[in-house]
């Protein structure tokens, strides 16, 4: 299981990680009325008031119990530090890849352009032709129209001219 609550598909209950069933009202109790925030203890001097207070027993400047304290102090701190450290690598690291990431969509984009740009050059050649083609088709038919209409032309003056022939004979 996740660290995630889960809700058990047979019960609809919600598991917690170890799959105990958790009061739901009691987190809710517990968020509306949050324990205060532990103040961080840097000084020897604010740790013995502490365990006075809480415990009602005085520990002296030279008890061993406070290197602990120390000890938890210094171990504390180098994580602190490793973990700064770590986030840095981290955020580098998350830039890189957003940055690689960020290429490649560029690079999909541009070809995806490249690709549609391609496609609608083709649409136009293959449109131009077809236009081509039929002024191909409409320039043949004129052309017959043109070859028929002086056909006719000629058969016209050739009727005139026996026309005005047979005037001409019948006339004198």
């Amino acid at each position: 299981m996740t660290g995630r609550p889960l809700i058990d598909p047979n019960t609809g209950e919600v598991l917690d990680a170890q799959g105990v069933v958790r009061d739901l009202t009691r987190n809710v109790r517990e968020q509306a009325n949050p324990p205060p925030p532990i103040q961080p203890i840097h000084d020897l001097e604010e740790l013995r008031t502490l365990l006075w207070k809480s415990h009602k027993i005085t520990v002296d400047n030279n008890d061993p119990i406070l290197m602990i304290h120390t000890i938890n102090r210094v171990a504390l701190d180098n994580f602190d530090q490793r973990l700064a450290e770590m986030n840095r690598a981290l955020a580098g690291r998350v830039n890189d890849i957003g940055y690689d990431v960020v290429s490649q969509i560029k690079a999909v984009v541009d070809e995806f352009k490249s690709e549609a740009s391609a496609a609608a050059v083709r649409e136009r050649v293959a449109a131009i032709q077809e236009a081509a083609k039929l002024a191909d088709t409409s320039q043949a038919a004129f052309r017959r129209t043109i070859k028929l209409q002086i056909g006719l032309t000629v058969l016209n003056v050739v009727a005139v001219i026996f026309t005005l022939g047979s005037l001409t004979i019948l006339l004198r």
